[in-house]
């Protein structure tokens, strides 16, 4: 008799913890996104601003408190800021409160090269166009 019920008490609590596991699931993918965060590594905003990122972002999609939170493509994101001529490095993550953490390295220029096309020459030696 002891091992029926030893039996029956581990099925009830298999049971409970698949219910759990499941509704905490469920709860969790219908999550929104939440605010946008962006953090500069090099401590000042001069070539590229929020505005500048938020503008990035919106290119093909616009990640918003009303799409569900994986739906994001962060790699997308990254690729597309990594795509700007004054971003050395952008970090794109996501918080366990959904918010959407940005973290940009922006690029240091060392010199300007005037001619027909004036441009920056940055510590690694790459191209950088001129900022308005």
């Amino acid at each position: 008799m002891k091992i029926n019920l030893k039996i029956i008490q581990a099925v009830v609590v298999l049971g409970i913890l698949i219910f759990l596991f499941g509704f905490s699931a469920e709860r969790n993918n219908k999550r929104k996104q939440g605010s946008i965060n962006i953090e500069y590594t090099n401590a000042q905003n001069i070539f590229i601003t929020e505005e500048d990122v938020s503008n990035l972002l919106i290119v093909k999609e616009k990640p918003d408190r009303k799409q569900v939170k994986d739906s994001l493509s962060l790699n997308e994101i990254e690729e597309r800021l990594n795509l700007n001529p004054m971003i050395a490095d952008a970090q794109v993550f996501q918080t366990i409160r959904k918010d959407l953490g940005i973290k940009i390295t922006q690029r240091v220029p060392l010199a300007r090269v005037t001619g027909e096309k004036p441009f920056y020459i940055d510590k690694e030696g790459c191209k950088m166009p001129l900022s308005s």
